[in-house]
């Protein structure tokens, strides 16, 4: 039986059912028995990709779909009046109720336990609603499940969290928020990095995300028309992540932030770049001895910010060193006396 031809099924008792309707699927879980307020806690580790995987139900093949939920709700049976195991009667029951064949007893050494239940669906979202819509509830909002599935795009504004499979289903779900990264926009303070995996759990909200490996952060400042027509049109910071270099970098063209990046960047030196007064060069000429502080030479110095500016550094005295060009090179944008 090959279940990728249905939107969602499940396999419950060893009976394996198919629906293109979430409510159908629970109509049939209701007429034996599942109860579908159960409340039990489920996480990452209870979801897989199964695309192509076979399992043996009874005496049947059976190929999953794209993405599987399978959970052992044995500790939970007395919860909602579940007989330790699957009796003759229930399996009768089951065969009148779908028109099958009650199975030999061969059939009754499962490869599933009696007390698992599997559902499926051929899309990760769609998983996750039909595991939610069964009764169960999702830890930290579901997001890591999510990303175990392999949706590679993810976004946060505002607390918010938006998870997708593709770049132009993000940048939609983002505008549809109020977050239209197509508009006039500017953006300030753009930071682009890889992330190592001991830092990528973070706290948003109520609930704990894990960041795909890169990470790209913004402040957003909404301006011309939209600043004053739409009622988000008010500064909000940004993150996308995603699984490669490569993915970030499609994220950034295809939503325009990679040209406004080289020009908040640009902006920034602009603006933060202010000569250093008169005075203060004197005063550090003859603080320092008219010499490099680091090698005494006294050719081709340069007056050098300990502190860079990129950093919050100022154009004070006490911020400003004499540097030969060789030392000021081999400082760059360190913080080094």
């Amino acid at each position: 039986m090959d279940l990728e031809y249905y939107s969602y099924y499940h396999i419950w008792r060893n009976l394996i059912c198919g629906a293109f309707e979430i409510t159908d699927l629970q109509e049939t879980l209701l007429k034996r028995g599942f109860s579908l307020k159960l409340n039990i806690p489920v996480n990452s580790n209870d979801f897989r990709i199964t695309q192509g995987e076979e399992i043996m139900v009874g005496t049947e093949p059976v190929k999953l779909s794209y993405c599987t939920f399978e959970k052992d709700l044995t500790p939970f049976v007395g919860r909602f009046g579940l007989p330790d195991r699957r009796t003759k009667e229930e399996i009768e029951y089951d065969s009148m109720l779908f028109g099958t064949k009650p199975s030999a007893d061969t059939s009754y050494k499962f490869s599933i336990t009696d007390n698992t239940i599997l559902l499926g669906a051929e899309d990760a979202k769609d998983l996750v609603e039909l595991v939610v819509q069964c009764g169960f509830v999702l830890q930290d909002g579901g997001y890591d499940i999510l990303s175990k599935l392999g949706i590679n795009y993810l976004a946060i504004c505002d607390d918010i969290v938006f998870q997708e499979d593709y770049v132009e289903a993000l940048i939609e779900s983002l505008k549809d928020r109020g977050y239209n990264l197509m508009e006039d926009i500017r953006i300030e303070q753009p930071s682009q990095q890889f992330v190592p995996s001991e830092k990528r759990r973070i706290k948003v909200g109520k609930n704990f995300v894990t960041l795909l490996p890169w990470v790209f952060v913004a402040q957003v400042i909404p301006t011309g028309l939209i600043a004053n027509v739409i009622s988000k049109a008010r500064p909000y910071w940004i993150a996308l992540s995603t699984q490669s270099e490569n993915d970030l970098n499609n994220v950034l063209e295809y939503s325009g932030l990679d040209k406004l990046t080289v020009s908040a960047k640009e902006t920034s030196n602009k603006i933060y770049r202010h000569p250093i007064p008169d005075e203060v060069k004197l005063f550090v000429w003859k603080r320092d001895g008219g010499r490099c502080v680091r090698c005494g030479s006294q050719i081709n110095l340069e007056y050098d910010h300990i502190i860079p500016l990129s950093m919050g550094g100022s154009s004070t005295s006490r911020n400003i060193q004499l540097l030969c060009e060789k030392c000021n090179r081999s400082k760059g944008a360190n913080i080094v006396k």
